[in-house]
């Protein structure tokens, strides 16, 4: 499988993807957690809310929301059908929010204090970044990027839906070896090329969250307005790119459903309301028993520290 030229061809799309996606998040992240920790305007906690939607959303209706906006009858484009920036647009807005939410969780830890001093002391805001909050944040920032090499490296639904024959990664290949081919011992094999690179990516998370200090005691610097014309001009930027990376595609599948027309007599359908029966007594099934489980597991963790290296396989084990 490894000497095999179509298969390292898939690994290295898959690690390629995965390396851009936090690039990307990461250069967009820290720019929109900055002004959502320092920057008070109208909407900012509606906005901090908003951001929680990705996580909730399932990967299909985002596959959706992405085809809608750029697929073959896209609303805005078609052009990036049978192109890996659908794929990469679909992580963005997946994953934009996990590194948002990560560096302000760091911006808020940073001491009011010591940026008063430094500004007192005649520190730009630049300066003030680089010198007294970056090392505070990035701690937080490296373990949110870990996150989102995990997620996109060993996603499968985005990839499913929007990357394609060309561009499908190592966790399409594997499903494709077992659902179409049977082929269970490449497959594993492939398995656990991917359980290794997450398993990797799993350690940088745990010891960039061991770096990660929480000071309850810490007094965070207030929120203000805008007042600078940059701090204006970066605050309506920031706004403009979360509204289009994480609500476009929540839009897009918001007006197909109101331009659906006759369609909407499939929720009449008894294989319709069969399908939420399932849906929720699986869901109410698996909350009761994670509740048990996980009590337990707390537990015993208290008591058996290498317990807690288990709660990572989850994030590590592709689906």
């Amino acid at each position: 499988m490894v000497a095999d030229d179509y298969m390292r061809l898939r690994l290295g799309w898959t690690v390629a993807q995965a390396v851009l996606t936090c690039v990307l998040v990461t250069a967009l992240g820290v720019p929109a957690a900055w002004v959502l920790a320092r920057m008070d305007f109208a909407g900012r906690r509606t906005v901090l809310r908003l951001l929680m939607l990705p996580f909730v959303m399932p990967t299909l209706v985002a596959g959706m929301g992405v085809l809608a906006l750029f697929g073959a009858h896209g609303m805005l484009a078609s052009g990036w059908q049978d192109t890996p920036w659908l794929l990469i647009y679909g992580n963005v807005f997946f994953n934009l929010p996990v590194l948002v939410r990560s560096a302000y969780q760091g911006f808020v830890r940073v001491p009011q204090a010591r940026l008063l001093s430094a500004q007192s002391l005649g520190a730009d805001a630049w300066r003030r970044f680089v010198w007294v909050e970056w090392p505070v944040v990035r701690a937080w920032v490296a373990g949110g990027a870990c996150l989102v090499f995990l997620y996109c490296f060993s996603g499968f639904g985005l990839a499913l839906l929007l990357g394609g024959e060309r561009f499908a990664t190592v966790e399409v290949e594997i499903y494709r070896l077992v659902a179409y081919e049977l082929d269970m011992a490449r497959a594993s094999v492939l398995v656990w090329l991917v359980l290794a690179v997450t398993a990797a990516a799993g350690g940088l998370y745990a010891y960039w969250s061991r770096r990660v200090t929480v000071d309850k005691s810490v007094s965070p610097l207030p929120p203000r307005a805008p007042i600078w014309a940059w701090e204006k001009w970066l605050t309506a930027t920031v706004l403009a790119m979360l509204a289009v990376c994480c609500l476009l595609p929540l839009a897009a599948v918001w007006l197909k459903a109101v331009s659906a027309g006759s369609s909407w007599a499939v929720l009449l359908e008894a294989q319709t309301w069969a399908a939420v029966w399932n849906t929720v007594r699986f869901s109410a099934a698996a909350v009761a028993a994670a509740t048990v489980l996980g009590v337990l597991y707390a537990a015993a963790a208290r008591q058996m520290a290498w317990l807690r290296a288990l709660m990572f396989l989850p994030f590590m084990v592709s689906p």
